[in-house]
């Protein structure tokens, strides 16, 4: 499986372009960054955050996708906003656990001065067998990362 490669920047993720073209990835790590940069739907009985609801629009009721990391944009930057970071991150990317992808997915927040969360996520194969030629195509750990956000995918355990 091949994806169009997304870089990190301060906004979220672009897509990168080398020599004109668009370039190519093994899959792994773009669909680990859009399902965290995409806007997650914020569904009933829970209200609008600053009277929107946002989303993908292609979600269906039964399979939501991205993430709702937009929803603490205004927070101050205390533990329980970690917290919340955390589970919506590990939320986000919970779709390659139930499919059979990764075996693990640690995520943690933290706080970098008065303005600035990291987030560090690390995508664990273990055992996991399904969709092996991604795996395949990352024969060590790899590590994408820039101000504060780093996605690590670890083939081996």
């Amino acid at each position: 499986m091949v994806d169009l490669r997304l870089r990190l920047n301060e906004d979220g993720a672009d897509l990168v372009l080398e020599d004109g073209d668009l370039a190519l990835d093994g899959g792994l790590e773009s669909a680990a960054l859009a399902a965290l940069f995409t806007d997650g739907r914020v569904d009933p009985p829970a209200p609008p955050v600053d009277g929107e609801r946002r989303g993908y629009w292609a979600d269906t009721a039964a399979d939501r996708y991205g993430s709702l990391l937009w929803t603490q944009d205004r927070q101050t930057i205390r533990t329980p906003v970690l917290v919340k970071i955390q589970e919506h991150a590990g939320r986000a990317l919970g779709w390659m656990l139930e499919d059979g992808i990764a075996e693990r997915i640690e995520v943690v927040a933290g706080r970098f001065g008065r303005e600035v969360v990291t987030l560090e996520v690390t995508i664990l194969r273990g055992s996991a067998n399904r969709w092996a030629g991604i795996w395949a195509s990352i024969a060590d750990a790899t590590t994408v990362e820039v101000d504060g956000m780093r996605v690590k995918l670890l083939p081996l355990a």
